[in-house]
């Protein structure tokens, strides 16, 4: 997939810088080499040079040999009208020295006179958004340069299809012709046969100016209003930039007309209102042993007693066996307080048998 770079119709063409094959001898090369652009703003040279930079996949494939022997049989065309034509490949230098010198029975180009230009790094292919980078080649790409340095046209072809030497004298010519003149060109418009004539004349083009054309279409509708949309959208336009600056301005010197509430300096006519007040339940906590403090929400039931306490010793160290006697009534309650009737008690089966 290719993505158009920094080319753009209308603007200025990147610069590059490469080396180039140009009869048999590589040379290095940059845009200013084929066009001047003037150093001056607003001045411009109707007779500067013009530029058409085409873009080929590969040397020695099916296709490009066909394109650049095409242009190089009408080259002469080209120079003219004053325009210079090279031809940009991602192949090295040596290659394309090599594809120059081998002759055409075996599959090369012979000796031309157009430059073929080296793009080893795809650095051109990349800025004039050429380049597919999943393959590393380039489409085949058409861009007409003015002598200003600004892309008129751009034609962007797949792999597959070659481009048309009558097509791009066409674009070249109409394109020139708008230059020159400031004329517009209908659809399939085609100068005269003289190359001259074309760049002296304006044949076949457009000179009415928009305004007589719009007033020529009111007479032929006769009652019928003929809107112009073109003055119509700029009106919106201007409208649309007007209120934005007004509402801007508005805003600016605004005046907040917000109603807000008075306070009465009187509290007992006007009471303030109730402030909420935060209850929160306090529990008693029980200190036990086994506090925790995620447990302190939940009740606690009483500690047991111990099951050995201090005084279950007697003074010399000793057990006593009258307090533990104590301290086990202490923790087993009689079976007239508990209300249990009967205890009965069962004896586990042990195994082996008794002595």
């Amino acid at each position: 997939m290719s993505l158009l770079g920094k080319v753009r119709i209308g603007h200025k063409a990147p610069d590059f810088h490469c080396e180039a094959v140009i009869k048999g001898v590589i040379k290095d090369v940059t845009l200013s080499t084929y066009i001047h652009p003037p150093t001056k703003p607003g001045v411009t040279n109707p007779d500067a040079p013009w530029l058409i930079i085409l873009f080929i996949p590969a040397a020695f494939s099916f296709v490009c040999p066909t394109e650049v022997l095409a242009f190089q049989n009408c080259l002469d065309e080209f120079k003219d009208r004053r325009s210079s034509v090279v031809f940009i490949s991602v192949d090295t230098k040596h290659s394309l020295w090599h594809w120059q010198n081998v002759p055409r029975q075996f599959g090369g180009l012979g000796m031309i006179d157009i430059p073929l230009l080296s793009d080893a790094t795809h650095r051109i292919s990349r800025d004039y958004g050429v380049l597919i980078e999943d393959e590393g080649v380039s489409l085949r790409g058409m861009f007409i340069i003015d002598g200003a340095g600004i892309v008129q046209q751009i034609t962007l072809n797949n792999l597959t299809v070659g481009r048309s030497v009558l097509e791009a004298l066409r674009l070249l010519e109409a394109f020139q012709a708008v230059a020159k003149h400031g004329v517009l060109c209908p659809i399939d418009w085609k100068p005269s046969d003289n190359a001259q004539d074309t760049l002296n004349t304006i044949a076949n083009t457009l000179t009415e100016s928009y305004e007589e054309r719009l007033a020529n279409l009111q007479k032929e509708f006769e009652g019928v209003p003929v809107t112009d949309l073109d003055a119509k959208h700029r009106s919106q336009e201007d409208s649309k930039e007007t209120s934005v600056d007004g509402e801007s301005e508005d805003s600016e010197t605004a005046i907040d007309l917000t109603p807000r509430l008075s306070v009465d300096v009187d509290s007992k006519s006007n009471p303030p209102p109730h402030a909420i007040q935060e209850i929160s339940c306090h529990r008693p906590k029980h200190t036990s042993q086994a506090h925790s403090p995620r447990n302190d929400c939940l009740p606690y039931p009483p500690s047991p007693p111990p099951l050995f306490n201090t005084k279950s010793f007697d003074t010399n160290g000793t057990f006593s066996a009258s307090a533990s006697q104590s301290a086990q009534n202490t923790l087993m309650p009689t079976l007239e307080s508990s209300k249990i009737s009967e205890v009965q008690m069962t004896a586990r089966h042990a195994r082996g048998t008794l002595p």
